[in-house]
């Protein structure tokens, strides 16, 4: 059975002048690969999102933060968020329950703002370099979230579970992805059949 390894570095940042360096900073922003959004909390880095990218990984989190100020994205209370709890405060316009339109958001943008900017300023990145197929860099990712939504509270219950990922297709061999970790990122497995 083939064996990929993904190292995970970070975390970084969508701003630059923050605690951490943000991924336009560093020369591994120019990678595509596998990404995790993570928020700091008093038992480790918890993971909110997995996704995948065949661009660079600033250029992806600048399509992210283009995405979240705009309220296409949803948006939670940030000092909950921090604690591993989703308190929403908008349903944005993709997936299960979303709004019809961005209308809402801009009416209580106002209300709104500095909610939005320390949820943009609470996120952090960990990202992995990939030179794999498209293909197995959506497997991985899938096979990333689907374990994250199965591990025990608050790991499991952070993760979207609206979100599609691409599976493995049932005549694809199986591939084993070693990931060694450095970081205090919480239910990132060791190893994880992709």
């Amino acid at each position: 059975m083939e064996t990929i390894e993904l190292k995970f570095s970070g975390p970084y940042a969508w701003l630059p002048g923050l605690s951490v360096p943000s991924l336009a900073e560093v020369e591994v922003g120019t990678n595509p690969g596998i990404y995790l959004w993570t928020v700091p909390s008093t038992i480790g880095e918890l993971v909110y999102y997995v996704g995948e990218t065949a661009r660079g990984f600033a250029r992806r989190m600048d399509e992210h933060l283009t995405e979240q100020l705009s309220g296409r994205y949803r948006l939670y209370e940030p000092n909950a968020f921090l604690r591993g709890e989703k308190n929403l405060l908008w349903r944005g316009v993709y997936g299960r329950g979303a709004e019809p339109n961005i209308v809402g958001f801009v009416t209580q943008l106002p209300n709104w703002a500095p909610a939005l900017v320390q949820f943009v300023r609470a996120i952090r990145f960990h990202v992995a370099p990939t030179t794999c197929s498209d293909r197995l860099r959506k497997r991985i990712e899938a096979a990333l979230a689907d374990y994250l939504k199965l591990c025990e509270e608050p790991i499991g219950s952070f993760q979207e579970k609206d979100v599609q990922y691409i599976k493995r297709r049932a005549e694809e061999e199986p591939i084993i992805v070693n990931i060694p970790w450095q970081q205090n990122v919480l239910g990132v497995p060791d190893l994880l059949e992709a």
